[in-house]
């Protein structure tokens, strides 16, 4: 590999399961702040997953400290960043092979960042190279525009908030009420 390939400072080096580091700052839920979001770069190699240079696909967990040993991170649960009832999204992808959970979702773990220049923010710290395990309960999109949240590099801290709505079931959809509504929709 040619020297300026291994700069992780420039987006377009990026590889598929390259993992970065960033320190948590959320004031809808301070007692994050100082843990870090874990990124690991993804990448899907099917129709209708092209985008941009500078906008890339993630997985997300979160940690306490920066682990010394990226093995540290299979025992973290992904960040859930999508939900679908399993009976709307299996009429737009018969072939689905998940089991939905005990409220009829499915779910997605991944997210897009975009970010401003091709070059990373100084505050994002590259970890290394590390091929986790994948969740074997999470769906992926027939496409990337159904179901995968998107933001802009300055926004990312959204992330956290999907962790408490749908990793802690703190949403409405998991609300009694809320829930009856959606199954007549559907």
């Amino acid at each position: 590999m040619k020297w300026w390939k291994k700069d992780k400072r420039k987006i377009n080096n990026w590889i598929e399961n390259d993992i970065f580091g960033l320190q948590i700052k959320n004031s809808n839920y301070p007692k994050y702040n100082g843990k870090y979001l874990i990124l690991i770069n993804k990448e899907i190699l099917l129709q209708g997953w092209v985008h941009s240079k500078n906008v890339k696909l993630f997985h997300a967990k979160i940690v306490d400290q920066i682990p010394a040993d990226l093995k540290e991170l299979e025992t973290l649960e992904y960040i859930k960043t999508s939900s679908c009832t399993y009976l709307s999204e299996s009429f737009r992808n018969p072939l689905i092979k998940i089991l939905e959970d005990e409220f009829n979702y499915i779910y997605t773990n991944l997210f897009e960042i975009k970010f401003s220049t091709r070059k990373i923010p100084e505050e994002l710290i590259y970890l290394g190279n590390y091929n986790l395990s994948v969740s074997q309960d999470e769906y992926i999109p027939k496409t990337r525009f159904w179901g995968t949240p998107y933001y802009e590099f300055d926004h990312i801290m959204n992330v956290v908030d999907l962790y408490h709505e749908l990793n802690l079931r703190e949403s409405h959809i998991f609300q009694e009420k809320s829930r009856k509504e959606i199954l007549k929709k559907n």
